[in-house]
């Protein structure tokens, strides 16, 4: 039936405890503590089938854990924040469909982990130390999670994903935010024999106002060492950092600032303009690189090396290369469409054929 009261707490630092609330009329309480109990084995569990009003909920782990799952297929709101007891403790289980929740999670601690099995939807922002997720995360205001990540479904964002360790993809996945950016501190890989695409839109709102996505640290972090990545699409700006090892093609709509190589067996797509911030290659396996806009050092005169693994692959500029900013050495192993003037270059080696339209100037 209906339940009403001030607080409730399930569990204690000495003992544990569990409680399930299946009535349809959802539970009101002002305040919930779900505590672990003094053993490995004393996990202390509520469990909602239906909606939840609360003001706090305060999960707090022990040696048992804290766990406050959300079950049934039933389209109803979770009001309040959700809290650990401190930074990283604490999972929060979504187990049901449609679920809503208005509060901000992990706001003032971040919890544990977030166990996502079903489609769920955030009003505010989240924070949390991990998370697998099997069900789309439909809305948040903003995400960021300090360690591993594993991703078998998409989630959309009105402000910033943070990805502060590596993220695994388990399936196909779209990440979405309102022109917020997307960050990833750590490495990207499938999770096994499948290449995995990840297609990132920076412009939820569809308005032309663009983000960036920014691939963390280019002395640790790598796109597909481990296990390839599928294509990659990003409809935005890209600030590379980390090298992409292995990715079955890129697409950038946006500018691309690229501070590390990328290896890609299919086709590479520039269509904004692209920085050099380091000496950079880009290596395909007899497929075309494309530039559509201006191919600019960053201020220092840095080198572009672009190897299709033979003569088939083509390197097409449309956009003025080094014009604002020198480039030093271009060398092509490949194929060259030149629509669009060198200058200020020190070299250009091009092994395979050479249609150009345009003026080449190096010294």
């Amino acid at each position: 039936g209906t339940v009403a009261a001030d607080t409730l707490t399930i569990g204690s630092a000495t003992t544990a405890g569990k409680a399930k609330f299946t009535g349809s009329g959802g539970v009101t309480i002002a305040s919930v503590t779900v505590t672990g109990g003094d053993h490995a084995d004393e996990d202390s569990t509520a469990t909602f089938n239906y909606a939840l009003t609360s003001t706090a909920v305060t999960l707090d782990d022990n040696t048992g854990s804290a766990y406050l799952i959300f079950a049934e297929n039933n389209s109803v709101t979770i009001a309040g924040t959700i809290d650990g007891a401190a930074n990283n403790e604490g999972t929060l289980q979504v187990t049901g469909t449609l679920k809503t929740f208005s509060g901000a999670i992990g706001s003032t601690y971040r919890i544990g982990t977030l166990d996502i099995d079903a489609d769920v939807a955030f009003g505010s922002t989240v924070a949390a130390n991990s998370m697998t997720l099997d069900g789309a995360i439909t809305t948040a205001g903003s995400l960021t999670f300090a360690s591993a990540v594993t991703l078998n479904d998409d989630i959309t964002t009105t402000g910033t994903q943070t990805y502060n360790d590596a993220v695994v993809l388990g399936a196909d996945t779209t990440l979405t935010t309102t022109d917020s950016n997307i960050t990833f501190n750590g490495t990207i890989n499938s999770d096994g024999g499948t290449a995995r695409a990840l297609t990132i839109n920076l412009d939820g709102n569809s308005n032309g106002t663009t983000a960036d996505v920014i691939f963390g640290d280019a002395t640790a972090d790598t796109l597909g060492a481990t296990n390839p990545l599928g294509a990659i699409i990003i409809t935005g700006d890209m600030d590379l950092n980390a090298a992409i090892t292995s990715a079955a093609s890129l697409s950038v709509s946006g500018t691309s600032n690229l501070g590390a190589n990328v290896t890609t067996s299919g086709t590479q797509t520039y269509t904004g303009a692209v920085t050099l911030s380091v000496d950079t290659t880009l290596t395909t396996t007899n497929s075309n690189v494309t530039f559509s806009s201006t191919v600019d050092g960053d201020g220092t005169a840095r080198d572009l090396t672009i190897d299709t693994n033979g003569n088939t692959g083509t390197i097409l500029f449309d956009g003025l290369v080094g014009a604002s900013n020198d480039l030093d050495v271009i060398d092509i192993t490949g194929n060259l469409d030149l629509d669009a003037a060198i200058a200020n270059t020190t070299s250009l080696a091009v092994s395979g054929t050479s249609d150009l339209g345009a003026n080449v100037t190096t010294s």
